[in-house]
């Protein structure tokens, strides 16, 4: 039912980091010829790992991709991250997202960017300081349960066309799929002989009702603990805003 210029799909935990961000984004888009849809994290199909095709304007302390800096023009991709989708509503009005192959949480975006391109049509992340949450995010790939038969689904329509889909949960192709499972079955296995520090932590914090969190920085691994309350201690003025803008403790020192 929207009518405007633009349709912008983005996640309750995206934060858009300037007032004058959507006005910057659209000044940007009108620019773009063959825009079929814009993002802010996205993976482009040149590069020979995941950091060298990565492309993104998401602004996090710290450096958690190995070196690659955020965009500062529009660069083309294979695909974007659904955290924030921004589509042009003549575009929207032709192509739509496939919501009964891609009933669920993951790859509606990824599909929406491929289909597009047989149209034609190419996606984009375009510059702009924001932030991405995504307090369900893990460190091991198994723990997203329905992701693998998404990307399953992303495949299986999208093969004729591309033997390796880049995304930004990681890279589609037979021989991936067929390993993925292998890790899926073996995944618990290795945590138990291996677990990671999310792992001891909630196992070392099970029955603590309060949690002294010193030095907690912007992204504290408490929040996978799920303790009722914490208090958050940072000497870093930038790095507590940002914690207590994602809501991660209760109260901040």
């Amino acid at each position: 039912m929207a009518k405007g210029e633009y349709i912008m799909f983005a996640h309750s935990d995206t934060w858009l980091g300037s007032d004058s961000w959507l006005e910057d984004a659209e000044e940007t888009l009108r620019w773009i010829p063959d825009l079929g849809v814009a993002g802010v994290a996205g993976h482009s199909e040149n590069g020979r790992n995941w950091v060298e095709r990565c492309r993104w304007s998401i602004e996090e302390f710290g450096d958690p991709l190995g070196g690659c800096k955020p965009v500062q023009k529009p660069e083309k991709v294979q695909t974007l991250d659904e955290c924030l989708l921004i589509v042009p509503g003549s575009v929207f009005t032709r192509l739509q997202f496939d919501e009964k192959v891609f009933d669920g949480w993951d790859c509606y975006g990824a599909d929406y960017c491929l289909s597009g391109r047989q149209l034609g049509l190419a996606a984009y992340v375009v510059p702009g300081p924001c932030s991405h949450s995504c307090l369900r995010a893990s460190y091991h790939i198994w723990d997203f349960k329905e992701l693998l038969n998404f990307h399953k689904r992303l495949y299986a329509k999208h093969r004729k066309n591309y033997k390796h889909i880049y995304t930004w949960m990681g890279e589609v192709s037979w021989l991936n799929l067929r390993l993925r499972e292998l890790m899926q079955l073996l995944g618990p296995v290795y945590l138990r002989l291996f677990p990671s520090l999310n792992i001891i932590l909630k196992r070392e914090l099970s029955g603590c009702d309060t949690v002294l969190d010193l030095g907690c920085g912007n992204f504290s691994p408490i929040h996978r603990s799920y303790i009722p309350f914490s208090v958050g201690v940072e000497l870093f003025e930038p790095a507590l805003q940002e914690s207590k803008r994602k809501g991660i403790h209760s109260q901040y020192i």
